[in-house]
């Protein structure tokens, strides 16, 4: 709904309050030529609850990339694969966002990596994100 012509688009959590927020970046030729960065906070209120997982790579043995994340939670599977960008000229941050719903407990997370390789982890308490070091042995809440 910008007047002026948008080419990229993120949603991206950058509050950490687990609600997805959008940038947009605009081009414009006339009467000058121009790019902008808007952002668009989500003020959304909601009881949700929900489950970040903030990923940081180091010297482990494996990227990230391509790995599938399962939250089980209720006798539900909840996947997402981690992608770099899905959009025109887009890169996503290294961060998975999970809506919960009325959930207040995920029962485990399990991390499968291409090659094989699995880990889990239990309980994760939910409203708040956990970051995951490459190797993927410990995680940290914030």
């Amino acid at each position: 709904a910008l007047s002026q012509d948008c080419r990229n688009v993120v949603a991206v959590n950058l509050d950490l309050n687990g609600r997805p927020d959008l940038c947009v970046t605009s081009f414009e030729l006339w009467p000058d030529e121009r790019q902008a960065l808007h952002l668009f906070p989500n003020f959304l209120e909601t009881n949700h609850h929900w489950l970040g997982l903030s990923l940081e790579e180091g010297q482990g043995p494996e990227s990230f990339m391509g790995c599938l994340f399962e939250l089980r939670l209720s006798g539900e599977t909840v996947p997402q694969v981690v992608v770099s960008g899905d959009g025109y000229r887009t890169q996503s941050p290294y961060q998975l966002l999970f809506g919960l719903g009325e959930s207040t407990q995920v029962e485990e997370v399990i991390i499968s990596w291409p090659s094989g390789r699995s880990l889990r982890f239990l309980n994760p308490e939910v409203d708040r994100y956990h970051r995951l070091n490459q190797q993927a042995q410990s995680s940290v809440e914030y």
